[in-house]
């Protein structure tokens, strides 16, 4: 198939052409082969707008596979898509590679991803990375699942000079979960889960500063100990862990909005701005509360309730400016 197609009107005028082409063989139940190609071309007064796509098939019994490209430009912004998959089941990898050029550099990105699934001592394992390459940041993903040890991992490293280095750490066993935020200046905010039986189980938060990142400070424990016949479950806070990392939070959680509004600006954005100034009122009154004691009520509970309050103004913000 193809058409032409021309428009003048006063000083605006477009020259088209667009064509598609698509080929189809297919035996039931035995094979499917497929070629598609579409190419529109559409230039202007205003510069070049095109797409382009292609995408081959091929699906049988020995194997299968995948090819699908795609390629968009514009005056200001031009992305490509390659997209394969490639294997016989359940033995299969998969690769996504997608980037953008555009005159606005933040509007630029990379990423490079796959994935790969294929059989292990008779069980299924699935693995999949991913690099996404911005101006502002790079994030490195790694993902992987194992049917044979009923085990879970993701591991995603950021680095950006524009905001904070973060490393997010999570591991999900038979026995046990365990999960961790960490970032160079401030340290890690980790938590643990462990135990196949609600009698048996017990559980943690704890940090590691940055200055001593070999040593464990507990939060927050939770464990199952013995009353009489039956377990119960003994919570034990440290509310001098928890203080301190509020205190740390208190520090920096200035010099965040500001980068955060900072950002808005050079993107030409006006609405986080104000949800940057007024969620950091809101936290910043919360954390304040944090430290002030109430006649009767203990200090883990007085901590929990005002991180609460605190995170229901939190929400009620952001919903206000995003209905305003």
């Amino acid at each position: 198939f193809t058409s032409n197609n021309e428009a003048n009107v006063g000083s605006f005028n477009t020259k088209g052409v667009h064509s598609s082409q698509a080929t189809l063989d297919m035996a039931l139940l035995k094979s499917l082969v497929a070629d598609m190609k579409i190419d529109l071309s559409q230039p202007s007064t205003f510069g070049e707008l095109s797409i382009f796509e292609t995408m081959k098939v091929d699906l049988s019994a020995p194997k299968q596979k995948i090819d699908i490209l795609s390629t968009i430009k514009s005056p200001v912004y031009t992305t490509d898509v390659r997209a394969k998959l490639d294997g016989n089941a359940p033995d299969y990898k998969t690769v996504l590679k997608a980037s953008a050029t555009s005159p606005v550099v933040r509007l630029q990105y990379d990423l490079d991803s796959s994935m790969s699934s294929t059989m292990e001592n008779g069980a299924l394992v699935v693995g999949a990375n991913a690099v996404l390459t911005h101006q502002d940041f790079t994030m490195d993903i790694s993902n992987a699942i194992r049917m044979s040890e009923r085990s879970h991992i993701l591991n995603v490293d950021i680095t950006s000079q524009t905001f904070t280095d973060v490393n997010l750490r999570y591991a999900a066993r038979s026995d046990g979960i365990s999960g961790s935020v960490s970032t160079p200046g401030s340290g890690l905010l980790g938590f643990q889960l462990q135990g196949n039986i609600p009698s048996q189980m017990n559980a943690r938060l704890y940090c590691r500063y940055a200055f001593a990142p070999d040593d464990d400070v507990d939060i927050l424990s939770v464990r199952a100990v013995p009353k009489g016949d039956e377990k119960v479950l003994l919570v034990t806070g440290n509310i001098k862990a928890a203080q301190s990392m509020f205190e740390g939070l208190m520090n920096t959680l200035e010099k965040i909005s500001f980068k955060l509004a900072g950002l808005a600006r050079e993107y030409g954005l006006a609405f986080p701005i104000f949800v940057a100034d007024d969620v950091y009122g809101v936290i910043s009154n919360g954390l304040y509360a944090a430290r002030r004691a109430t006649p009767g009520v203990s200090e883990l509970s007085q901590l929990f309730r005002n991180v609460v309050v605190t995170s229901q103004k939190t929400i009620q913000v952001l919903i206000d400016n995003a209905i305003e």
